[in-house]
């Protein structure tokens, strides 16, 4: 579904099919507030859709590493203390708090924990040479900015855009949601069910889906 189709399911489900009173303008800013909403919901419940590796070389004696422009969480740190390719030795780095930072060896050495800091990755203990460091992270989706634009969101959760997007209409309207709430209730049970089905189902690892390793995100 695009942003054309979704605005005009929102104008039909809000009964103002010309947009005479919820204007498009309003009905496609709440459809991207949604699709932040749902991108939240979905990772919260365990989903791996948005998750993306990036790759760069630690700096000697060098502590903090900037974030990717768009990162929204972090699912995991990895250090390759050795290897190449298949080969690689990897190590993953423990988050702590900034606070517990503090516990943390202030010399250099190999790291061994990381905490996050507005838009930085602080390591301790400081990296005593240059080591190839992995993050794999969800990114924030982007704004649909034109009526052809798709939802960054799985296909099945796409029309759930929607019914957030019309919860904001009813409020404005000051009107009786039920009828969305309950399809808003069918989407969080269908969240729940596919979390579900990963435990039992899916490798206890990072699905990644990464189109390939980019470099220079993290220095």
């Amino acid at each position: 579904m695009t942003r054309g189709d979704l605005r005009n399911l929102c104008l039909y489900w809000l009964d103002d099919l010309l947009g005479t009173y919820f204007t498009p303008v309003q009905v496609n800013f709440w459809l991207n507030n949604a699709q932040r909403e749902v991108q939240k919901q979905l990772i919260q419940a365990g989903e791996y859709f948005y998750a993306h590796t990036v790759v760069t070389n630690t700096v000697t004696d060098y502590a903090e590493y900037a974030l990717p422009s768009d990162f929204l969480k972090v699912h995991k740190l990895e250090m390759v203390a050795s290897g190449t390719g298949v080969n690689q030795n990897r190590q993953m780095i423990r988050p702590v708090t900034f606070v517990q930072l503090d516990q943390v060896s202030q010399t250099s050495g190999f790291p061994a924990v990381y905490c996050l800091k507005q838009n930085c990755a602080i390591l301790r203990p400081i990296p005593s040479q240059a080591w190839q460091m992995k993050l794999t992270y969800s990114y924030r989706v982007q704004d649909m900015t034109n009526d052809s634009d798709v939802p960054d969101v799985p296909i099945q959760y796409q029309e759930y855009v929607a019914v957030l997007a019309t919860l904001d209409g009813f409020l404005k309207d000051n009107r009786d949601p039920s009828m969305v709430m309950t399809k808003k209730q069918y989407y969080l049970d269908l969240m729940k069910q596919d979390a579900q089905q990963r435990r039992i189902d899916a490798p206890r690892m990072v699905v990644n889906t990464m189109n390939g390793d980019n470099f220079g995100y993290l220095f």
